[in-house]
């Protein structure tokens, strides 16, 4: 409201409260569906058969999920993610939902801001990839609505090390650029891919497809800590000593793609789409949430 010498700028552009690690970035606009649409699977770690209901939202009210039957709504947000072994999981005292990353990619690619997610536990695994929710967003449609929605742009390089090889970083791009690599024991061996999320087509063609994967010496673990109960052999893909058992790849680096969809949906939880250069190797849903944890703070 007045102007400014040089120096005041600068005692502004360098006050604490100031958004000093993000860059300019550009307004995406708000969207939600034009219409509910309701979809049915089981959930891959709890077994439970359930309904999943997308409901549009008003301008300005964000992404929440809800259990069936109950009123209560939880943000989908880095500030109640829980749980991160082999799945994300938002919580709060009233609500829990499972797995949400799958639709969570889905939405950040399409750019869905409003939206209210209704199911049981945990959301229905499908095929074990995201492109069941692509194709229920088209099918629905979407409305651009009123209102600013602006990317995350971070301004400098953010580094999560883990051990060994396992790391991920983003830097500043103008695009969010994805660039993952995986190297398991034999029969799997090194896989890496690529990827830039510049239009909802590339994900649906490139990583939605993508399917998650166990190995079969990790399932007797895995079903005694009450995990993969509904894992089936058209819902994962399903590695033994000798390669994959019970499928056909979808891509030579079907792995790769998987690891790269699930950052799409877990770095959508600070309820902005991200952009900037991530390069990662070897990490999972824990890295990424510590990498939105440094975001965030």
């Amino acid at each position: 409201r007045r102007d400014l010498s040089e120096d005041q700028k600068e005692e502004v552009l360098t006050h604490p409260f100031a958004f000093t690690k993000f860059c300019a970035a550009k307004d995406r606009g708000q969207r939600t569906l034009s219409r509910s649409v309701i979809l049915y699977g089981q959930g891959l770690h709890s077994g439970v058969k359930s309904g999943l209901i997308l409901e549009p939202l008003p301008a300005n009210s964000g992404i929440h999920f809800a259990n069936l039957g109950s009123p209560s709504t939880i943000p989908a947000f880095i500030d109640y993610v829980g749980y991160t072994a082999y799945a994300t999981r938002l919580g709060n005292a009233n609500v829990g939902v499972s797995t949400v990353e799958h639709l969570m990619a889905a939405l950040h690619s399409f750019g869905i801001s409003n939206l209210l997610i209704k199911c049981n536990a945990e959301i229905p695994i499908m095929d074990g990839s995201s492109i069941s929710f692509c194709e229920a967003i088209l099918e629905a449609g979407i409305t651009e609505q009123a209102g600013e929605w602006f990317e995350l742009k971070p301004n400098e390089k953010i580094h999560i090390q883990g051990k060994g090889d396992e790391f991920v970083s983003i830097e500043p791009a103008d695009v969010l650029e994805i660039d993952y690599r995986l190297c398991y024991p034999s029969p799997v061996g090194e896989q890496r891919f690529q990827f830039v999320l510049d239009s909802p087509d590339a994900f649906v063609n490139n990583i939605s497809p993508a399917r998650t994967f166990g190995f079969m010496k990790d399932i007797e673990k895995l079903q005694k800590i009450g995990l993969a109960a509904g894992g089936r052999l058209n819902n994962f893909i399903l590695i033994g000593e000798d390669g994959v058992i019970n499928t056909e790849l979808r891509f030579a680096n079907e792995l790769a793609r998987h690891k790269v969809l699930d950052f799409i949906g877990d770095v959508f939880m600070l309820g902005r789409p991200i952009v900037g250069k991530v390069t990662a190797s070897m990490t999972g849903h824990s890295d990424n949430a510590e990498l939105l944890g440094k975001l965030r703070e």
